[in-house]
């Protein structure tokens, strides 16, 4: 139902498009404020310009820390907030069953991460990250084999490459668990001091945004303290409860 702006090339966040309950004049200003939303957001720098954290190569310096402890806070705050929401799990045998088909080296985190949270139905979906949905197994291996087949033809000769180096292209190391429109938030499961970190894919500029968090757990972190009010997610996102549904405002 969601899929991002773009018109006469400019850009704007995602908008519900699906949504048959929204009038064209409804649909209209929702289109009109995603683009002049896009406007009024810096640019991300370039793999050149990121600035390097503390610890590390990655946009943003949150440390790892446990995704059981990070989406215990969010699974807590979901709850308190959303009128009874429903979060399936995966169980272990499905999460290493597609693991395996997708013959990547998927780091612990991420195999927690989906036995704790599988997506989310269409009839009770949660807006849980601003511009991205979030997927279950299944998607996982659908979208990654569509960008596979997209992005063949600029892959060229791949070179191995430690796992945060920009690639310009999609590779069969990439594991999206979140996306929309082509766009996607992606483990990268590539050896090295930054296996598993999550990186950013747009479907113009691939991955070269360079690597955003160190790891999911660092991701979640800053996401359960967007949520409880002690900082803005990814740069400038806050959260806010509109109607029971949990949506997202992109104050910079």
């Amino acid at each position: 139902m969601l899929g991002k702006v773009r018109i006469d090339g400019e850009r704007g966040y995602s908008v519900p498009f699906g949504d048959e309950n929204v009038t064209d004049d409804e649909m209209a200003r929702m289109i009109q404020a995603a683009i002049e939303n896009e406007r009024d957001r810096s640019p991300l720098p370039t793999p050149e310009t990121v600035p390097l954290a503390a610890h590390g190569p990655t946009r943003y310096a949150t440390p790892a820390s446990s995704v059981v402890e990070q989406w215990c806070r969010i699974e807590e705050w979901l709850g308190g907030h959303l009128a009874s929401p429903n979060i399936p799990k995966a169980m272990p045998d499905a999460v290493n069953e597609t693991a395996t088909r997708t013959e990547a080296d998927w780091p612990e985190e991420l195999r927690t991460f989906f036995a704790l949270v599988n997506g989310f139905p269409m009839e009770q979906w949660i807006n849980l990250l601003p511009e991205h949905e979030l997927f279950d197994l299944d998607r996982v291996v659908d979208e990654r084999q569509v960008e596979l087949e997209v992005w063949a033809e600029f892959s060229g000769d791949e070179v191995d490459q430690p796992a945060g180096v920009v690639a310009n292209t999609w590779l069969r190391e990439f594991i999206p668990f979140a996306g929309v429109d082509g766009n996607f938030l992606f483990v990268d499961t590539r050896p090295g001091s930054l296996h598993g970190c999550i990186s950013g894919f747009d479907k113009t500029f691939a991955d070269n945004s360079g690597p955003q968090w160190m790891s999911l757990s660092a991701l979640l972190a800053d996401l359960a303290d967007a949520l409880d009010g002690t900082r803005a997610f990814a740069g400038g996102w806050s959260p806010d409860v509109v109607d029971g549904q949990l949506t997202w405002t992109w104050t910079g």
